[in-house]
């Protein structure tokens, strides 16, 4: 049993960022200042206000949602041709790397089953299996050995009179993904999880993940708690459309403001997703609501979960104008975010890697510090085996196109070299790889996820508000 633990981390492809093709074309690449951080422009905060009629609604935590899954991994050789047809071997002249086509292209070969890269066209290919191509790339090749070279172009560099043949597999799969609703995450096939309103996630093995915005629960009504009902003030921007709508309700009982987000059909009733993944408002009109208002089990009432899911409270004894109430929201969600930024470029002297996860929120990006300015570099997906080391490494041991890497942690770049360190039992190495946390000493063995770390005060919307008197849901 303990063999076969051993064996699972190394038996899945894992995903690696390779960021050594400087030469490459096909890098995309921003610039940063490094000097400061746009400011806050707030001038025209001031909101319209509107009464309407709403109900505020949350709903269970599980559910579905359909996807698409393509994964094309391309292994290609490069030859130059030389005078007669001789040919002859180029720098960078074999790779093999996975090919990120986007949305659009994705679905477009799920439903025609037609796949074009360089100047080779492939067709009939099928879903929910794998599907193996040969093609040529650029320039052409007959059968009795005679070439043809091109100009020819991908993210390791640029080649003239060349021919390009490479094998490619695709994999396409439809599948249903696990949405936890509670987390505001969609559960990869792998167990990794992706935010659900990105709608877009590569999973562990290196496939592109798509899906439609979450339907609520398939008209399921009798899933859904309804928390208030009754007469709200809508603040809607004056001209600033990229402003949001909020939602306020001041009474003796409820006192919240709710961020209006995206709006989605359900059954005919046009629910507004809210800042928090369980909450929803309905606009409507007495007499025509979503569900009748019935009592709350208090199981479902978790108002410390709100507070720090960054509801938006005001004291109710006192009365502050809206306008005001809108502007403290966008003035605590513009500094939050201009913090964050500044924080980020701190490191970029000392950890520009580092620099770039954190602004990124992502792996698979690094940054080269240029002066005053950061050029931020998404690096190439490619796939990297698990390597048994010898020695304890704080990075992860891997192996890539036969060759000894290692996988920097978080950012998951692949470099080189790695820091060997005492394999120590009680505070050893771990690594989470598909979703499993793994301890490095330095086989790898399943151990017990760490703790994560939880926020458990409520964001300070206001200096002069008393928190305790935040929010009451009642009958």
């Amino acid at each position: 049993l303990i063999i076969i633990i051993f064996l699972v981390p190394s038996s899945y492809g894992l995903i690696g960022y390779d960021c050594g093709a400087t030469g490459g074309d096909g890098f995309n690449i921003s610039t940063l200042s490094l000097l400061d951080v746009g400011d806050c422009d707030l001038e025209d905060v001031e909101p319209k206000e509107e009464e309407v009629y709403i109900q505020l609604m949350q709903m269970s935590d599980q559910d579905k949602v359909a996807a698409l899954q393509c994964k094309i991994e391309v292994n290609r050789v490069i030859h130059y041709c030389e005078m007669h047809s001789h040919i002859s071997v180029v720098h960078n002249g074999q790779r093999e790397y996975f090919q990120e086509i986007g949305e659009h292209s994705c679905r477009r070969l799920h439903e025609t089953g037609v796949f074009k890269i360089g100047n080779a066209v492939m067709d009939l290919i099928k879903t929910n299996t794998t599907n193996y191509r040969s093609a040529t790339l650029a320039g052409t090749a007959t059968v009795n050995g005679k070439c043809s070279g091109a100009l020819y172009a991908d993210s390791y560099g640029s080649w003239d009179n060349v021919i390009v043949q490479a094998v490619i597999k695709i994999t396409l799969k439809t599948l249903e993904l696990s949405v936890k609703r509670k987390l505001g995450h969609v559960v990869m096939p792998s167990g990794t999880f992706c935010k659900t309103s990105s709608r877009y996630c590569i999973d562990a093995d290196g496939s592109e993940t798509f899906w439609s915005p979450i339907a609520v629960d398939n008209c399921h009504f009798d899933q859904y708690d309804i928390l208030y009902e009754g007469l709200a003030t809508r603040l809607i921007p004056q001209t600033n459309s990229s402003a949001p709508t909020v939602y306020t309700v001041t009474t003796q009982e409820t006192t919240f403001a709710l961020t209006k987000t995206i709006d989605i059909d359900v059954c005919g009733y046009k629910l507004s997703h809210t800042e928090h993944p369980k909450l929803f408002i309905l606009q409507t009109q007495k007499g025509r609501t979503f569900k009748t208002r019935g009592k709350i089990t208090v199981d479902n009432l978790d108002i410390f979960l709100y507070v720090n899911s960054k509801f938006v409270y005001v004291e109710k004894h006192i009365k502050k104008q809206l306008t005001q109430l809108y502007r403290n929201l966008m003035e605590q969600k513009c500094a939050l975010e201009k913090q964050v930024l500044q924080n980020a470029l701190t490191l970029a002297s000392i950890a520009p890697d580092e620099t770039a996860y954190r602004i990124m929120r992502e792996p698979g990006y690094t940054a080269v510090l240029s002066g005053e300015a950061l050029h931020l570099v998404k690096c190439i997906p490619v796939e990297c085996k698990l390597r048994q080391a010898e020695h304890c490494y704080t990075e992860l041991p891997v192996t890539h196109a036969n060759a000894s890497f290692f996988l920097q942690p978080r950012t998951r770049i692949l470099t080189k070299t790695g820091t060997i360190r005492d394999c120590n039992h009680l505070l050893p190495v771990m690594y989470k790889l598909h979703g499993i946390w793994f301890r490095l000493t330095p086989k790898p063995v399943e151990v017990i996820a760490p703790s994560i770390i939880i926020d458990n005060y409520p964001t300070n919307v206001a200096s002069n508000l008393a928190l305790h008197q935040l929010i009451f849901f009642s009958d």
